[in-house]
């Protein structure tokens, strides 16, 4: 175990990290991160009944569920459980260079944070908002929880739309942002994929990389522009598509086109150079 943390699990992180001094709250809230990270999925440390990990099922779900299939509650050391995470995590000690975390839309960060990040930075690595394939509030509810929010409250905060109108409306102002915070000949990398629409004319798919690639191109700051270098594509295997915040689609009795979910990944390379 890194001595670091040694003593710090005796109390929860959530009150850790509002307390003490700027060391211990800084171990806390790595804790507090760590704690999430395993607050359900399906690992021997996940805190819940087999479930996915990246969003949490509504409680009366989860009750009909485990009822059904006569699943029973893990019994779990969460100290031991936070503490395994965490050594997986980190080698000795925590990392030199330290992060920050901003609650705060991207397209509408503290103007003090704005000024300070202005052509400063040297990489940006995003996954963007989907066209009405997730719901990201509702999806981490059970974590928004255990951080003192209620997603209901939250969730207007969040990009999910249906219309590609309201989309590209929400997202020009983002990359704006983008543009304004990387330095010169810097890159930005943005996964987005291909998202399924459903109407009276059957499914169709809004190609978000191309739609963001245009957005991007239209844009222009301080004299400099967003070019993009490249767009790569990433299939996704039918059994390992995910759609909504409802299931994963891996039925049987439909074809591998038919099933739901983003069948195509791409990664927009966008880099900052000079308008033309």
């Amino acid at each position: 175990m890194p001595h670091w943390l040694n003593g710090l699990i005796t109390q929860p992180p959530v009150s850790r990290a509002q307390n003490g001094n700027r060391a211990t709250r800084r171990v806390a809230n790595f804790l507090m991160g760590t704690l999430l990270g395993v607050l359900h999925g399906h690992s021997k440390l996940s805190l819940s009944l087999p479930c996915a990990h990246s969003f949490a099922m509504a409680p009366n779900y989860v009750r009909a569920y485990a009822k059904k299939f006569h699943l029973r509650r893990p019994v779990r050391n969460v100290s031991q459980c936070v503490l395994e995470r965490a050594n997986q995590l980190l080698d000795s000690e925590p990392p030199k260079t330290g992060g920050k975390a901003v609650l705060c839309s991207a397209d509408n960060y503290p103007r003090s944070l704005s000024k300070q990040l202005l052509s400063s930075v040297d990489l940006i690595v995003t996954s963007r908002p989907y066209l009405n394939v997730q719901t990201y509030a509702k999806d981490s509810w059970l974590r928004l929880w255990l951080l003192g929010y209620d997603y209901r409250t939250l969730w207007r905060r969040f990009i999910e739309t249906g219309s590609p109108r309201i989309y590209s409306e929400r997202m020009m102002p983002c990359l704006v942002e983008m543009l304004k915070a990387l330095k010169a000949s810097k890159f930005a990398v943005i996964v987005a994929g291909d998202a399924p629409r459903y109407s009276k004319g059957g499914r169709s798919f809004f190609k978000t990389a191309e739609e963001l690639a245009s957005l991007a191109s239209r844009i222009t700051h301080g004299g400099f522009s967003f070019h993009t270098e490249a767009i790569l594509v990433d299939k996704i295997p039918a059994h390992a598509r995910y759609y909504s915040a409802v299931h994963k689609d891996g039925k049987r009795d439909v074809t591998p086109e038919e099933r739901k979910g983003v069948h195509i990944e791409r990664i927009i390379v966008l880099k900052k150079l000079p308008a033309p």
